[in-house]
């Protein structure tokens, strides 16, 4: 039986607006760990992905665009992150997560670097034949008994590799990692599981289960978790998405004001400066009634 080691999130990338609480625990994380990578000798970096300035410091990165903030967090960190901006009201707009589980599988490096192997090639056969060309497929061994897959660009990136060989310092022999970074719409779902199962783990484990039995791989220290499937799912609306996104996340902030007495007219007026409450799809008839209510007046007059 293979001995599960560690399990989590390695990397997570996210935006959130100025002011929300989210922004204030991406800024606190922030705060938190960019003096102790300093001091741990990592180089401070002025860096600007996607137009947010700041600053980089190891494993931490924060910067701001226009009233908006984008965090980036990796290792250790990044398992923080990710079970603190899963708890806030309103959750970030996440672009990017690392799933990783690490073991030590029963057997020989050799053992396992052949088992891991015939998976890879399995994977890039399948990857090879679904991408028609158009992504970019490899492997590449890096290090003694270690084996990279990407898929897909910079969307899919899987790798399976001795951990040992790389960080012999941090980890005894025979000791291996599997690791997959997805992006775009395939990391917002995969942050909805966690975020709804409030179980960082389990995401993980399952997340990575899934992924592994496409291409028939069943590895024993991923079985405690049912496996997740990662797609990218059925292409939404405009409409339909922000009412998703006004029942997840503008909701539960309306019901938590209206059980302090602010009226629904306030929340919106406070919402839309100056615009009034006619001239939008919320009639005075509204405004009395609960966020699902409105959710469904919304959906009959789109």
């Amino acid at each position: 039986m293979n001995t599960l080691i560690d399990c989590g999130c390695d990397a997570i990338s996210c935006t959130a607006n100025e002011g929300t609480e989210a922004h204030a625990v991406m800024l606190s994380l922030y705060e938190q760990h960019f003096p102790a990578e300093r001091k741990r000798g990592m180089d401070v970096r002025d860096i600007a992905p996607s137009g947010y300035r700041g600053n980089q410091c190891g494993s931490v990165f924060l910067g701001v665009r226009a009233g908006h903030a984008l965090a980036q967090f990796r290792g250790q960190i990044a398992k923080e992150a990710a079970e603190r901006l899963a708890r806030v009201a309103i959750r970030p707009h996440v672009t990017r997560l690392d799933w990783q589980a690490t073991f030590r599988p029963p057997c020989t490096d050799r053992e396992a670097s052949h088992r891991y192997r015939r998976f890879i090639d399995a994977a890039v056969a399948g990857n090879q034949q679904k991408q028609a060309g158009r992504g970019v497929v490899y492997t590449a061994r890096d290090l003694a008994n270690s084996y990279n897959l990407v898929s897909g660009g910079r969307q899919s990136y899987w790798r399976t590799y001795n951990k040992h060989a790389e960080s012999p310092d941090a980890y005894p022999p025979g000791t291996w990692r599997h690791e997959w970074q997805i992006g775009g719409k395939r990391a917002a779902r995969s942050w909805g599981h966690m975020c709804d199962s409030r179980n960082q783990a389990d995401t993980a484990l399952g997340t990575l289960r899934g992924y592994l039995l496409r291409f028939g791989l069943d590895e024993p220290c991923l079985r405690e978790a049912p496996p997740l499937v990662v797609t990218h799912g059925k292409h939404k609306s405009d409409t339909e998405r922000r009412l998703a996104w006004l029942e997840s996340s503008v909701g539960p902030v309306i019901s938590k004001l209206l059980a302090d007495g602010i009226t629904m007219q306030d929340c919106i007026t406070r919402m839309m400066p100056g615009q009034g409450v006619h001239g939008y799809w919320i009639e005075s008839t509204t405004l009395d009634r609960k966020p699902s209510e409105i959710k469904r007046v919304l959906r009959q007059r789109g």
